[in-house]
């Protein structure tokens, strides 16, 4: 900006300049470089001009982005903000809440809520690198109780409606990890 700045500034232009000459050969270059312009639309010739359609097509993508961000917002049938949708699987779903019990054989009892629509529960254990050690169908039962496994860090329930996942609880972690 400085260097624009001083470029422009008059007290830097040299006595013999000719600014008309300076002004005639600068406009002598720009019409050969972009050329005379017969016959190119320009903003303001014409209403379908490049220009206008340029336009017209930015304000079209907002307006569909918008609109898009504003449906993802609301979510299906006026569902608050922030609440999950699980798409593709009917109607949505909340995560549910998993109550664990540490009994006194060092095992663990796990208890959560029936999720509606639900046709069985699988658990499922997570070692500390957040990958799948193992998995319990349990059928429709809504309690389970096992042993932690070596290495486990810690699980979740997914509800499942006929094999698809339709909704999941909070990972919930083991004493002492």
């Amino acid at each position: 900006m400085k260097s624009f700045a001083a470029f422009m500034d008059p007290a830097n232009i040299p006595e013999e300049a000719d600014l008309t000459d300076a002004r005639a050969r600068l406009s002598g270059a720009l019409e050969r470089e972009i050329g005379s312009g017969a016959g190119a639309a320009r903003p303001g010739a014409g209403f379908w001009n490049p220009f206008r359609v340029r336009m017209i097509a930015a304000v079209a993508a907002v307006m569909v982005v918008a609109v898009g961000l504003s449906l993802f917002r609301a979510g299906p049938d006026g569902m608050a903000p922030g609440e999950p949708v699980l798409r593709g699987v009917g109607a949505p779903a909340a995560a549910f809440r998993v109550d664990t019990i540490h009994m006194e054989n060092g095992g663990y009892q796990l208890r959560w809520p029936g999720v509606a629509e639900a046709t069985g529960y699988r658990v499922v254990v997570y070692g500390e690198n957040l990958e799948e050690i193992m998995g319990f169908d349990v059928g429709l039962e809504t309690t389970f109780k096992f042993e932690q496994p070596d290495g486990a860090a810690f699980f979740r329930v997914i509800a499942l409606r006929d094999g698809d996942e339709l909704a999941k609880s909070d990972p919930a972690y083991f004493e002492g990890c």
